[in-house]
């Protein structure tokens, strides 16, 4: 699994989720950190390439995609979730709730 490599650090830090729509390219970095996977991912057999439907994940997919010669599938079970009134905000309740969740979650 491949997380879609950089994105801009300071966006991250002041907004909380942000996972609505398609707005988010992947960054210079990012594109050659994706580039450079694609020199360990050489003769390996890889089919398909699944993406969350979020632009800098499937410009990441899209780059590995092509250098291996397979398709990309882009499915919602990928994404991360909404985290509803503070999605998009850098309220500090919101980044407390979604790190309880995700503990929650590990202990299930």
């Amino acid at each position: 699994m491949v997380h879609d490599s950089a994105v801009d650090t300071q966006e991250l830090l002041c907004l909380m989720g942000d996972n609505r729509g398609f707005q988010h390219p992947l960054t210079p970095k990012g594109i050659a950190q994706a580039q450079a996977l694609t020199t360990q991912l050489a003769g390996h057999t890889i089919t398909p390439i699944f993406s969350r439907p979020l632009q800098r994940a499937v410009k990441t997919a899209g780059i590995l995609a092509q250098a291996c010669g397979v398709p990309v599938a882009i499915t919602d079970a990928l994404r991360e979730w909404d985290v509803g009134i503070f999605e998009r905000t850098a309220d500090q309740r919101g980044w407390d709730m979604h790190r309880q969740i995700q503990e929650d979650c590990l202990y299930i």
